[in-house]
């Protein structure tokens, strides 16, 4: 990103946003933006998005993964760390309005689970690096995806091949 000249965005980043990025949150936030609303970031303008326990804060995942891939550039990098829904941690949180396990990344890098959900665009379109699951800070299951945006017609990455 930083070679490229492009933003390092970290999602719900108000409270505890890491070196070397820019937080995007509703309040608190380098940028006050809600990212349930169309982001505030042109298209193909950022080369990494951070989201560390933010994802399961807003409403649609499908508008999630749309903006994420419309302001991320080819080869951009989304990573992402959410809590499981195959263990308790996803529910304890009253903050928590969406759900996601390991499973929930197919739909946004496999064309053959992408057809059925409907609203996600024509090219959002996601090459997997890595996808698990991992338990991390008090025993809570984690979804760790490491995902690459990647253009209908550019070259692929090093990691998992669109199916």
């Amino acid at each position: 990103a930083n070679d490229r000249n492009l933003r390092c965005i970290d999602l719900c980043g108000g409270i505890d946003r890491p070196e070397g990025y820019e937080s995007a949150d509703i309040c608190g936030g380098d940028v006050t933006v809600d990212l349930n609303e169309r982001w505030p970031f042109n298209d193909s303008s950022v080369g990494l998005i951070r989201a560390h326990d933010a994802i399961e804060h807003l409403r649609d995942p499908i508008h999630v993964m749309n903006e994420a891939y419309r302001v991320l550039a080819h080869g951009g990098f989304f990573l992402i760390q959410v809590r499981s829904t195959e263990g308790v941690g996803a529910d304890c949180d009253p903050t928590h309005v969406s759900r996601w396990n390991w499973r929930s990344f197919r739909y946004y890098t496999e064309a053959k689970m992408q057809r059925y959900i409907k609203g996600v665009g024509a090219n959002c379109r996601f090459q997997r690096i890595k996808v698990e699951n991992k338990m991390l800070y008090d025993n809570v299951l984690y979804v760790i995806a490491h995902l690459v945006a990647v253009t209908q017609d550019s070259p692929r990455f090093y990691g998992e091949l669109l199916i």
